[in-house]
């Protein structure tokens, strides 16, 4: 799935799984890769079956956002920004320090508006400066994930005031590994 994603195939040929199981594939590349800005994970697939009846294969057919030029494009102007914020990394920085300079790095360089374009992933972060808390996670788990450090996105509910009869919001985070610890990190 990820070769095909990466080769921009329209069609990939997988396994076959059942319909909800590959839902939960194509959602956990998605949650692993940041890097894939030119997909949101949405797909169609179709089972192919052997005379007889028998599973043969499942080809996936993934929605791409914009072309595989535009995209090598987008990806050369992204590592541009990404490369240039990580320069200021001092080279004794310990993995704690190195978390704590990526946060810091994208709260001053990105604001947080829910209008702006591309806001689920990282182009809006590294292009626009300006993205929700999808597009913080993926950025902040692209730089660590650059650097070797753990880095995961989580996504959940947060409460906004629910105390006040607010209803919770779909939220979404990280968890980053220190040493043997894990430790949740919330860049929005």
């Amino acid at each position: 799935l990820m070769a095909g994603l990466e080769a921009f195939a329209k069609e990939i040929t997988v396994s076959p799984i059942t319909g909800d199981r590959l839902e939960a594939v194509v959602n956990m590349v998605m949650k692993d890769h940041p890097e894939y800005f030119w997909t949101e994970g949405g797909f169609r697939y179709y089972e192919e079956t052997w005379p007889g009846g028998s599973g043969a294969g499942m080809k996936v057919l993934p929605d791409y956002l914009m072309s595989q030029e535009a995209a090598a494009q987008v990806k050369t102007e992204i590592e541009a920004t990404a490369n240039e914020w990580l320069s200021g990394i001092p080279s004794d920085a310990d993995t704690y320090e190195k978390i704590k300079y990526v946060y810091e790095t994208l709260i001053r360089n990105v604001d947080y508006e829910t209008d702006s374009p591309d806001n689920q992933n990282i182009q809006s972060v590294f292009l626009e400066g300006r993205t929700v808390c999808m597009g913080y996670s993926k950025a902040t788990q692209y730089l660590l994930n650059k650097m070797g450090i753990f880095c995961t996105l989580v996504t959940g509910t947060a409460s906004d005031g629910a105390q006040q009869g607010n209803a919770d919001t779909g939220h979404a985070w990280n968890l980053v590994k220190i040493g043997d610890e894990f430790y949740y990190v919330d860049t929005t």
